[in-house]
């Protein structure tokens, strides 16, 4: 993770100005453990005491990162979380586990979860994981795929239009061909997929999906596992901000 977060940071992925919406995380723990060390991070971290409380927290505040304990009812609430009608279906979570349970990466991924993490977590890896995703949080805005798609196309909206539908359908099943095959360790399959995948985004010219693209396709290639659910990851939120601005672009294109 150290080395995914100085390369974003070398290539100078800032936050965009114009998105100046706090990083808001929130965290169910009840181990006590995770809100010692959060204490620095108030206002925008939220923790939950019980199932309740969280249930009514993650379905009226929409968060960019949520941390559920797998003991605190972590399957149950995942569950929730991920429902078509609960506000942050699209929010990562991150599963907490303790290092003696018997819970897999792989079942916890099948699951739902993003990713997961060994508890106790200490300070320092925390300020890392907030750091990460927060890069991973800021994307571009609609109106500037459509410039971007609009110069590609010598402004012909009618072409960028139709471009920007078949992203809109096929991205979405190509990072779920991705998941599946990375989760079962079919890794030519995942190679393939991800450079028909970077091919396309990278003739759109969008960079911030191509840079995550390209090194997770580099990964692959290169066999370096180890680093492949980070990347994974950070292209899986990326193509999520993308497809989330899904209606912004559409309603611009048609009525500019």
């Amino acid at each position: 993770m150290e080395f995914l977060l100085n390369y974003y940071l070398s290539k100078k992925m800032l936050p965009n100005p114009r998105q100046n919406e706090p990083f808001s995380v929130f965290i169910a723990d009840n181990s006590g453990t995770t809100p010692v060390l959060l204490k620095n991070h108030s206002p925008h971290v939220v923790w939950a005491k019980d199932q309740q409380e969280t249930r009514s927290l993650v379905q009226t505040i929409v968060f960019k990162l949520i941390l559920l304990n797998l003991n605190s009812n972590g399957l149950e609430l995942i569950k929730f979380i991920k429902r078509a009608d609960c506000v942050n279906n699209q929010t990562p979570v991150i599963g907490l586990i303790d290092a003696s349970g018997h819970f897999t990466k792989k079942s916890i991924i099948a699951a739902g979860f993003d990713d997961c993490l060994i508890t106790p977590l200490t300070a320092d890896q925390i300020h890392e994981l907030f750091d990460l995703w927060q890069i991973a949080g800021y994307s571009t805005d609609a109106l500037a795929y459509v410039e971007i798609m609009l110069k590609k196309t010598h402004n012909n909206r009618s072409l960028t239009l139709t471009v920007l539908k078949k992203l809109f359908e096929e991205l979405p099943q190509q990072i779920a061909v991705i998941k599946e095959a990375l989760a079962n360790n079919q890794y030519t399959v995942a190679k393939e997929t991800t450079h028909k995948l970077h091919g396309s985004i990278s003739l759109c010219g969008f960079t911030d999906m191509e840079k995550s693209a390209n090194s997770l396709e580099s990964c692959l290639i290169n066999k370096n596992y180890q680093a492949i659910d980070s990347h994974f990851l950070l292209l899986q939120q990326n193509i999520l901000n993308f497809t989330s601005k899904q209606p912004a672009i559409m309603a611009h294109l048609k009525n500019p």
